[in-house]
């Protein structure tokens, strides 16, 4: 927080955000910009997701969080819907999802666009094979940002 009203101090907005804590389930809205904060299962540890939408998008974000294999995200994705997710990659984890439990978890409900988080390090062999798990079951829109990268949505 007080990182963020330093910048805010040196590079003043017209409208500042507020700071609120959300806790799930709630709906805010705030600048137009309508969040909804859910749980997501992570172990015993509470973890949520966030779905933030924008009357003039056309497109949806939808965040897992750090998240295990949880149906209340194929529940909130449709075919505009962006998602980010995390991913531990192809070998299963405890209390996250691997790309197979990804890909069955996204079946029924592929999103527009697919973006992998919270990765480990991964070769430029087994980036590869990651991507191939998502192209062969019909989501080619995936995209495995770096740390440090910036993505345009």
């Amino acid at each position: 927080r007080a990182l963020l009203q330093v910048f805010w101090s040196r590079y003043p907005l017209p409208l500042q955000p507020v700071l609120q804590p959300l806790a799930p389930p709630e709906v805010v809205t705030r600048f137009h910009l309508k969040i909804e904060v859910f749980p997501i299962r992570h172990g015993r540890q509470p973890s949520m997701g966030y779905r933030i939408d924008h009357p003039r998008c056309k497109s949806e974000i939808l965040f897992s969080g750090d998240a295990e294999p949880d149906p209340a995200i194929p529940a909130r994705v449709n075919p505009d819907t962006i998602l980010i997710h995390d991913c531990c990659g192809r070998i299963p984890q405890a209390h996250h999802t691997s790309a197979d439990q990804l890909v069955e978890l996204l079946r029924d409900h592929p999103p527009k666009r697919l973006f992998l988080t919270h990765l480990p390090y991964l070769s430029p062999g087994d980036l590869r094979k990651l991507k191939t798990i998502f192209f062969r079951h019909h989501l080619p829109g995936v995209t495995i940002p770096g740390d440090g990268d910036s993505v345009i949505l």
